[in-house]
């Protein structure tokens, strides 16, 4: 089972950087097929399987010896990484799968916003969709504490954009939505842990003059790390944090 969650990780995976690479281009729904970006060639079918495709090429176009973006090999990979965890937690269930679904959303969102500094509203209105499905179809969470997560991800997120104008509309939307997953306590400690990691790699990327303090800075990737780790992960952090207060 493993090995089916590795093999359709790389797949979507696949997809996913057809999705972020296409972003805001006609491409994505006039079913072209791939092409180098480069020398515009339609790539054949046996230089776009999964990770083994970019190995075979060492990491080059095969007509016009352009380098390829290794970006392309680790989405892939990250997506299959992400369906194992999902499956080493939740097994084969459908709570899995819709996990699976929401990594490879979380996915697009990060890689999408670290281009173009947006979070699309499809993206997130298909999050809470599935956010109420899940619902009902599984007993993760209660309404009530859907609700709760919604409000807690969308207010606070709000408040600071008011206040001090540095939060996006994206970002505040998306940790709504994700809220629906997440329940209260889940979206506090996604919220928690996206501002902790957020504030180290920030710092770290002025410490070496990579970013300016005027500069900005996407916080999506950091928001959907922390929705990630607090799903699967949430409970043992909370109850581990509450031993070691």
């Amino acid at each position: 089972m493993i090995g089916i969650y590795i093999i359709a990780g790389l797949i979507i995976g696949s997809y996913c950087n057809v999705v972020i690479a296409r972003f805001n281009s006609e491409e994505l729904h006039s079913y072209k097929y791939s092409h180098c970006l480069s020398c515009l060639t339609q790539i054949k079918w046996f230089d776009l399987i999964p990770i083994i495709s970019f190995l075979l090429l060492k990491g080059k176009c095969r007509y016009c010896n352009e380098r390829i973006s290794f970006r392309y090999p680790f989405v892939e990979l990250l997506t299959a990484i992400l369906y194992v965890a999902a499956f080493n937690m939740f097994g084969l269930s459908i709570n899995c799968v819709l996990m699976c679904i929401l990594s490879s959303l979380l996915v697009c969102i990060t890689f999408i916003d670290i281009d173009h500094m947006i979070i699309p509203n499809k993206f997130v209105a298909i999050i809470f969709l599935f956010g109420i499905a899940r619902l009902f179809l599984t007993n993760e969470l209660t309404l009530s504490s859907a609700l709760y997560g919604g409000l807690i991800g969308y207010g606070f997120l709000a408040l600071i954009a008011v206040v001090t104008g540095a939060m996006g509309g994206g970002d505040v939307k998306l940790m709504g939505a994700a809220g629906f997953w997440l329940g209260s306590g889940g979206t506090v400690l996604a919220l928690m842990l996206g501002f902790l990691l957020g504030s180290i790699i920030g710092v770290a990327l002025i410490a070496l003059k990579i970013k300016t303090r005027k500069d900005y800075i996407p916080f999506g990737p950091y928001l959907c790390i922390g929705i990630f780790v607090s799903l699967l992960y949430g409970t043992s952090i909370i109850e581990w944090y509450l031993n070691f207060v």
